[in-house]
């Protein structure tokens, strides 16, 4: 066999690119994350053309691989068993990726052969100090009693005043890299926040299209948040819809008789949403029911959860649950993508506000009832 060393050759060098994740094909990313422990994940890989996968894994000595294909850049997401984002990367056919890091400081993990995620890597590096701040923050604010009105309000103050901080760190990188996808990522990690509205909008004209087009995933949820905000800035008008109260039976919600209204989105298995149901009585405390129409709705599977919720944090008005959640036409309709949310309407049915604040609703709702209203100090939600 004259051709026997060369087809050894040949067959080792397969083996070779077979092991170092070379199939163009397809990609593969490497996890070994220290103090990660015997519990499941979940990774959900984010196709350019809207095609999303759920992979559960399972790490073993802190090693775990997660693998696929795309035919474009794309984004793992890894969450935890409660559904907390803990990493997101971003990845394409051929690569093999290979990140090192700690469950508590993943963000400055380190990683290998990772291209846009090392740019995206070294933007936090630079702003690692209020990074921490921030999620510092963002953890204390979910261990304080919403009870605790002072320090809540003044943790969520701060946070958003950090949120907004970083949103304009990344607009000033974006100023210098409009060529970088890394850059449409940031924005998609960093700024879709009703508050960064107008900034988001305009980092994006700045960037080139070869960024946008590198970046899909990042891009296509970008512009849906922005399409979504503005939508429900321009005065989209109200349309009706029916789900089942608490006593089981279907309510139809056709019209709002021309009184002003606030849908109240939450979910009782969320304790802090359940919570902070003393929020809308907080927030619509001075409003009689003949001025204003309060109707919550629930985004919930388990009925027994959310009635229990319900006996033990009392609040008024009309009480729904949605059981298909953020799949649901109304989720859709609002642009309901976060818990708790609000949506406030006038009394010509148009939409007017959107996740706002206890303090900020009540003088929307005073503007437009027409109803003499005390200051509070209402906690936000």
């Amino acid at each position: 066999m004259k051709n026997g060393p060369l087809l050894f050759l040949l067959l080792g060098f397969l083996l070779a690119l077979s092991a170092c994740g070379g199939d163009k094909r397809s990609y593969i990313a490497d996890f070994d994350i220290k103090d990660l422990g015997n519990n499941p994940l979940y990774a959900v890989h984010k196709s350019y053309d809207g095609k999303i996968r759920i992979d559960t894994v399972w790490p073993k000595n802190n090693f775990f691989r997660v693998k696929g294909e795309a035919d474009s850049l794309s984004r793992i997401d890894l969450y935890s068993t409660g559904f907390n984002r803990l990493f997101s990367l971003y990845i394409q056919n051929g690569d093999h990726i290979e990140v090192d890091g700690q469950i508590e400081k993943l963000s400055s993990a380190k990683i290998k052969g990772g291209g846009i995620n090392n740019d995206i890597a070294d933007f936090y590096q630079e702003h690692a100090a209020m990074m921490k701040t921030r999620d510092s923050l963002l953890q204390r604010l979910a261990l304080t009693p919403p009870e605790n009105r002072k320090e809540y309000t003044a943790c969520q103050n701060i946070s958003d005043s950090l949120s907004r901080e970083i949103g304009r760190a990344v607009a000033t990188y974006a100023d210098r890299n409009r060529r970088s996808a890394a850059t449409v990522a940031l924005v998609a990690e960093n700024m879709l926040l009703p508050e960064n509205l107008p900034l988001c909008d305009s980092v994006m004209q700045l960037l080139s299209p070869k960024a946008k087009q590198d970046n899909p995933v990042a891009r296509r949820e970008i512009e849906q948040f922005l399409k979504e905000s503005y939508d429900i800035a321009s005065d989209t008008l109200f349309k009706g819809f029916s789900l089942k109260n608490e006593k089981d039976s279907t309510v139809r919600i056709d019209s709002l008789y021309g009184k002003p209204a606030v849908l109240h989105f939450w979910s009782a298995s969320l304790p802090k949403n359940g919570a902070n149901n003393s929020w809308l009585n907080d927030a619509t405390f001075h409003f009689p029911d003949s001025a204003i129409h309060i109707i919550s709705i629930a985004f919930d599977l388990d009925t027994a959860l959310w009635k229990q919720n319900l006996r033990n944090n009392p609040y008024r008005g009309t009480k729904l649950i949605e059981p298909r959640r953020f799949n649901s036409a109304i989720a859709q309709e609002y642009g309901i993508r976060q818990l708790p949310n609000n949506v406030v309407i006038d009394r010509q049915g148009r939409i007017v506000g959107r996740n706002l604040k206890s303090t900020e609703m009540a003088a929307l709702l005073q503007e437009i009832s027409r109803t003499r209203v005390e200051p509070t100090d209402s906690i936000p939600h």
